[in-house]
This record gives structure tokens, C-alpha cells and sequence, in this order.
């Protein structure tokens, strides 16, 4: 989720309201303050181009309180509400104009966890996965040589997409 701020206001909360540090790979300022509520912030400054932005990387499941790691958030609307109360509490901390309802949705990932009990099995299964047949209207995507370690990206991981939506399926060992 993304919300364009002003400048001012954007240095003032960066200095003072966040616990943060630079990724310099990426050259991103990153708030892991309310980490433990579900909610990752990003701090992106872009001299030449948009103004600077705020992302708020939300896992729902935590969001609503929710530390079962097996299976996928349940949308339901007492869950949608109690993730937005939630999530309004804490930009809230930061600055009461910030609300969840203003914020523009980007993207959504819809992850589910398999797990093998040899890296042997992990490793046929991800062969097999790069050996199967595209869905039709989905392309193969491959990470590019200007991109860190592209090469064992490439190797545990499967990636295609068709228009906006993108299937990634990758070895976190």
C-alpha cells in the first residue's frame, strides 16, 4: 500500500516517530516498529522522480492477531474489519491523518508453505516444478544478470506471468 506524503512531513516522521534502517541495496529507509503486529514499513526517497511514499508491506494473519503459519488469510469481513482497526491503531502512533482507508493496494500475495523432510525431495519437486508445462497465456520469467545473485534465484526458483498476475514458487532453505 502506498500513500504519496509531503516532504516535510516525510522527514519529520522518518527522524522522529520510526525505528529504522537503510537498505542500501535497494536504497530504501525500512521501520520494522510494528513488525510484530504484521506491518513492515518502507520509507522510499526519490529525488528524481514521484515525491517521497510511504509502503506498508501488512501480513494479515498477524494483523488480526492470527500466529498460525499453516494456510492463508481468511477473508471474512469480521476479519477485514478487525486487520483495519488494528492496522488504523498503529498509523495512528505515527500520524492521526493516516488511515488505512486512505492508502492506495498494490499488490497481494497469496502464500501457502510446503514442507519436505529431505532437501532431496524439495530439490526433485522444484525440478519437476521447472519442467512443467505454462498455463496457457503465462510466460516463464527469469531473473536478469544485472540482478543479485540471479543465478541462485534462478536455480530455486519458478516464476511466470500473465499481465498483472505473477506465479512465483521458490526454496526459502
Amino acid at each position: 500500500m502506498l500513500r504519496d506524503i509531503i516532504r516535510n512531513e516525510y522527514k519529520e516522521s522518518k527522524i522522529n516517530r520510526y525505528k529504522f534502517y537503510k537498505d542500501e541495496k535497494s536504497n530504501v529507509w525500512i521501520s520494522n516498529r510494528f513488525a510484530s503486529k504484521g506491518v513492515k514499513l518502507k520509507f522510499y526517497e526519490n529525488p528524481m522522480g514521484k515525491p517521497p511514499h510511504i509502503e506498508a508491506v501488512i501480513n494479515p494473519r498477524i494483523a488480526i492477531n492470527d500466529y498460525n503459519y499453516i494456510g492463508i488469510f481468511v477473508h471474512t469481513p469480521k476479519n477485514m474489519e478487525i486487520m483495519i482497526e488494528n492496522i488504523n491503531s498503529m498509523l495512528a502512533l505515527i500520524d492521526k491523518t493516516l488511515k488505512f482507508e486512505s492508502m492506495t493496494l498494490s499488490r497481494i500475495d497469496l502464500c501457502a508453505n510446503i514442507e519436505f523432510d529431505t532437501k532431496y525431495e524439495l530439490e526433485e519437486y522444484m525440478r519437476l516444478v521447472r519442467k512443467c508445462r505454462i498455463p496457457n497465456g503465462y510466460r516463464r520469467e527469469k531473473y536478469k544478470s544485472n540482478q543479485i545473485d540471479y543465478r541462485l534465484k534462478n536455480k530455486s526458483s519458478f516464476r511466470a506471468s500473465r499481465n498483472i498476475d505473477m506465479l512465483t514458487i521458490y526454496n526459502i532453505q
